[in-house]
C-alpha cells in the first residue's frame, strides 16, 4: 500500500510538474507574442514651396509696372497703371519645390484687392499656368512657370472719379491704378 502510495504520489506530481511546464509554455508563448521596440525617430518637415522669381514678361498699351513683390514664400503683390482700355500687362513667376519627400498641391488661390468690392474692381486679373488642385512634384527641385496677366476692363470705366471705388485710382492723367495681393495655398499632396 505504501509503494502504491508512493507511486500516486509520483504520478500526481509527475502530472503537476507537467502541468506546470504546459502552463509556463502557454504564458511565455503568450508573453513573448507582444513585441516591443524602443528606438527613436526624426520627421525631417522640408515641405517647401517658394516663389524663386517675379518679373514683367510684357505690357500691351501703355499699362505699366509699379511694382512687384515677393512678399512670403507663399504670397505675392502687384501693383500696375492702365491709361487705356485694354492696357495690359504681364507678370511672369517662378514657383519652386524644394521639398525633396512631398509633392505640392495647390489647394486655394486667394485674392485680395485692398478697399476694392470685387464687384467694382475695372482691372481683370486672370493665372495662366497653375490652377487649383494642381501638383508640382517633388525632387531637387520642381519649378512652374506662371503667367499672371491684368487689364483695364474698358466696359467698367466710369466717366469720372466720382463714380469710382474706393481702392481704384484715376488722377488727371487718367490713370488707372490698382494693387492686389494673391496668396498661393499649397498642402502636401
Amino acid at each position: 500500500m505504501r509503494r502504491r502510495r508512493n507511486k500516486d504520489l509520483k504520478n500526481f506530481i509527475i502530472a503537476l510538474i507537467f502541468l506546470a511546464v504546459v502552463f509556463m509554455t502557454a504564458g511565455y508563448a503568450a508573453y513573448s507574442r507582444e513585441l516591443t521596440i524602443n528606438g527613436t525617430g526624426r520627421i525631417l518637415n522640408d515641405f517647401n514651396v517658394i516663389f524663386e522669381d517675379i518679373d514683367v514678361l510684357g505690357r500691351f498699351g501703355m499699362a505699366e509696372s509699379t511694382g512687384h513683390e515677393i512678399v512670403d514664400d507663399a504670397m505675392i503683390t502687384l501693383a500696375a497703371n492702365f491709361y487705356l482700355p485694354g492696357d495690359s500687362i504681364t507678370y511672369v513667376i517662378e514657383i519652386s519645390n524644394e521639398s525633396e519627400l512631398f509633392d505640392a498641391e495647390l489647394d486655394k488661390i486667394e485674392w485680395i484687392y485692398p478697399g476694392i468690392a470685387l464687384a467694382d474692381r475695372f482691372i481683370t486679373w486672370e493665372i495662366e499656368g497653375i490652377d487649383e488642385g494642381d501638383i508640382i512634384l517633388a525632387s531637387p527641385s520642381t519649378n512652374r512657370l506662371v503667367r499672371i496677366t491684368a487689364t483695364l476692363d474698358a466696359t467698367r470705366i466710369a466717366a469720372n472719379d466720382d463714380e469710382l471705388p474706393d481702392g481704384v485710382t484715376n488722377d488727371e492723367d487718367d490713370t488707372y491704378s490698382e494693387e492686389v495681393t494673391i496668396r498661393f495655398h499649397f498642402i502636401p499632396a
